[in-house]
Formats: C-alpha cells, sequence, structure tokens
C-alpha cells in the first residue's frame, strides 16, 4: 500500500522531490491516519516507524515514543497481546524491548 501513495510523487514525467520534513513513513501516516483504530495496531506503527526512521527525525522519534508510553500506561499488557499469537507477541516484544531501551538520540542528530 505505500507504494501505491508514494506513486503519487510520479506524474508527468518527473519525480516530485521530498521537502526536508518529508519521509516514507509520514506521507503514508498521513494519509493512513484514523484507519488503525486498535491500541495494539498503533502500538504496533510506533514501534515500526521508530526502528525505520531510525533517529533521522527527533520529532517524529519523540512523537512516537510519547504515543507509545501513553498506550502503555492506559492498557494492560493482557489486553494489547489478547488477538496475537505466541509467535507474533514475541516478535512485536523483541523489537519493543529495542524502542523502550533505547530512547534516547545521539547529539548529532538534527
Amino acid at each position: 500500500m505505500l507504494v501505491f501513495l508514494l506513486v503519487s510523487k510520479f506524474h508527468n514525467g518527473k519525480v516530485d522531490s521530498w521537502g526536508n520534513n518529508e519521509s516514507e513513513w509520514g506521507y503514508a501516516s498521513y494519509h493512513f491516519e484514523g484507519c488503525f483504530s486498535l491500541p495494539i495496531e498503533q502500538l504496533m506503527l510506533n514501534v515500526i516507524e521508530i526502528i525505520t526512521e531510525a533517529g533521522r527525525s527527533v520529532t517524529t522519534h519523540e512523537i512516537c515514543l510519547q504515543e507509545i508510553n501513553d498506550i502503555l500506561s492506559k492498557y494492560t499488557p493482557d489486553e494489547l497481546f489478547a488477538d496475537l499469537d505466541d509467535e507474533e507477541k514475541e516478535d512485536f516484544l523483541y523489537n519493543l524491548e529495542i524502542v523502550l531501551n533505547n530512547q534516547v538520540l545521539s547529539k548529532n542528530i538534527e
């Protein structure tokens, strides 16, 4: 689906350039806003976004971390992971742990 959204950058024989604050995730997030309503879906999207952004955007990193912490404070693990099978839960918890154990960005990131 992301590829479908990014195709809109291609038209009339040209590819539009990306702005300074544009990214694939930001573009997709804007178009999918409100599509994922379950807390586990929102949690997963934020974890994926932090990992794929890998610190390129301080603002994105901070917003996603805040949303992750908000979700984790509102719901119990049993509520969040009720619909995941054991393998999905294990994989997701591994990624969540990476994010939660590495919340501080290096100082050289703008």
